[in-house]
């Protein structure tokens, strides 16, 4: 899967800040849910419930609505792949948990055609056309990261991370 790494304006910025905040709610809506689940109980809902759950969601609160339901969907799915790995007893990871505003920030965006990213440079392209607008893009040679070990196909992936200020870890130690 090739990585892009996202250089969006500040107006680009703000919605992808809260893409991230939403992504953020549904991941922690989908913890709290299995979090009530105990031995004995019905199952917690799977991934198709809790789409469903988020279709009710995004017709009750425009917030909500606001946001991509591709990214708050991809959380979800994210969240079962957590929970499969934690059932896995061959797998070390622990039970999801929360995440938390400012440190657990981001999200992916998988159903990226190879046609959508578009190069203008050797190091630099524009991302999809989405809510946000053509966002530019260091391609993956340039940023570092190529096709991940393993990877049997061309997908593509856009990972929104948000960064910490460096600054603001040294003023808290």
């Amino acid at each position: 899967m090739s990585r892009y790494r996202l250089l969006p304006t500040p107006a680009q910025e703000a919605v992808l800040r809260d893409h991230c905040a939403h992504a953020r709610y549904v991941w922690n809506l989908a913890v709290e849910q299995h979090s009530h689940w105990h031995p004995g109980l019905t199952s917690a809902p799977g991934y198709l419930e809790q789409c469903r759950q988020l279709t009710a969601a995004r017709a009750e609160y425009p917030w909500l609505a606001a946001g991509s339901q591709m990214v708050q969907q991809q959380a979800l799915r994210d969240f079962t792949q957590a929970m499969a790995a934690f059932f896995d007893p061959g797998n070390p990871t622990g039970r999801p948990s929360w995440r938390k505003a400012g440190r657990d920030e981001g999200f992916r965006i998988v159903a990226v055609k190879p046609g959508q990213v578009r190069r203008l440079s050797r190091k630099t392209g524009l991302g999809p056309e989405g809510r946000v607008g053509a966002v530019p893009l260091v391609a993956p040679g340039a940023a570092g990261r190529e096709v991940l070990p393993g990877d049997d196909g061309p997908r593509r992936a856009l990972a929104h991370r948000l960064r910490r200020d460096p600054r603001a870890d040294s003023r808290t130690r």
